[in-house]
């Protein structure tokens, strides 16, 4: 699913409408969601104040099929347990122990009976249809990947991007990968120069 929502604020919160009919397969359908919140307060978001939340109602035919209420289920993604911020407090690094995961959980089947009930609460919010798209998603393969060393290789784009690095491993658990990230090359052309100028530090496990 596409990343939805632009920042905004409560007297004008934004939300969208997307078209689930892509997404749809023969029998047995589930609608999960990943909810992310920052809970930072700087120059770009103004989340700190600890409300978090999802409203969402599915429409098929111009009627209501379903919506998110006290029927749903919640649980807090366990795997992601960095809590360090770089970029002055705009953004924090990823530190994911997969062993952690929640496994199948967007999977039809899976059991949630160790879930939490969701509450609801009256919304204060303003909500106002984003008049601009969401955020396309598309696969971008890298132009180069070249092996260093054992275990480590350097993955050239070509071009700056924005996007979410996506990559397959195996190996037991405990074993740890560490991902550097970067807009050029370090001095001595072995790696990525991860430690921006912008106060940001791309070293993620």
């Amino acid at each position: 699913m596409p990343k939805v929502h632009a920042q905004s604020y409560p007297t004008h919160y934004f939300y969208n409408r997307l078209d689930l009919l892509p997404y749809l397969r023969e029998g047995e359908n589930v609608l999960a969601v990943h909810v992310y919140y920052q809970g930072l307060m700087n120059r770009s978001m103004n989340s700190g104040d600890l409300r978090q939340g999802l409203i969402a109602e599915l429409l098929a035919d111009q009627s209501v099929q379903a919506v998110t209420d006290e029927s749903w289920k919640y649980a807090r993604a366990r795997e992601y347990i960095g809590e360090e911020t770089i970029g002055y407090d705009t953004q924090y690094l990823e530190r994911i122990d997969s062993r952690l995961e929640h496994k199948g959980w967007e999977q039809p089947g899976y059991d949630d009976s160790g879930w939490e009930q969701a509450m609801t609460a009256a919304p204060d919010h303003q909500l106002a249809l984003q008049p601009t798209p969401v955020l396309s998603v598309y696969e971008r393969r890298p132009q180069s990947v070249r092996q260093l060393s054992d275990g480590h290789y350097l993955i050239d784009f070509g071009t700056e991007l924005t996007g979410q690095f996506t990559m397959k491993a195996s190996g037991v658990g405990g074993e740890q990968i560490l991902i550097r990230c970067g807009e050029e090359l370090n001095a001595e052309g072995t790696g990525a120069r991860y430690e921006l100028r912008c106060n940001c530090k791309y070293e993620e496990t």
